[in-house]
């Protein structure tokens, strides 16, 4: 899984330098997935749960937060899904569990996102939190 993880990191920050702008530098970024309760949505309801489910790879930067679309088959990234401003008070509702943590992220816009993050992200998640001025 270290290999799988550090494939993912590898091609997410290829695909994070062309969406970043000149001198905007990445402080930290992970693998997430967001939506319902891992356990609920790829477990319990298998195939009809990959539909409530949207696959990102997250990179906090020193001016905002920058969403990558992710491939949930392979590590393929689909490039922009959406950068949101740098802001203080974005996150709420940390939860640290066994294998699967989550957190909610409030976007601009209002819309609040449920960000689940794979135990083998863990410390990645605590560093990623801390940039956006929460804590674990």
């Amino acid at each position: 899984m270290a290999f799988r993880k550090d494939r993912i990191k590898e091609l997410g920050s290829e695909s994070l330098r062309s969406v970043l702008a000149p001198g905007e530098q990445e402080v930290e970024s992970l693998s997430v997935i967001a939506g319902p309760n891992p356990w609920l949505a790829l477990g319990l309801l298998g195939l009809i749960g990959q539909l409530f489910t949207q696959y990102y790879y997250v990179a906090a930067t020193d001016r905002r937060v920058v969403f990558l679309g992710q491939s949930r088959w392979s590590t393929k990234f689909k490039g922009l899904a959406f950068a949101d401003p740098l802001a203080r008070g974005v996150v709420s509702d940390v939860r640290v569990g066994s294998v699967w943590s989550s957190f909610r992220y409030r976007r601009p816009d209002g819309k609040v996102l449920r960000l689940n993050v794979h135990r083998i992200w863990r410390s990645e998640m605590g560093a990623f939190l801390q940039a956006l001025g929460a804590s674990v």
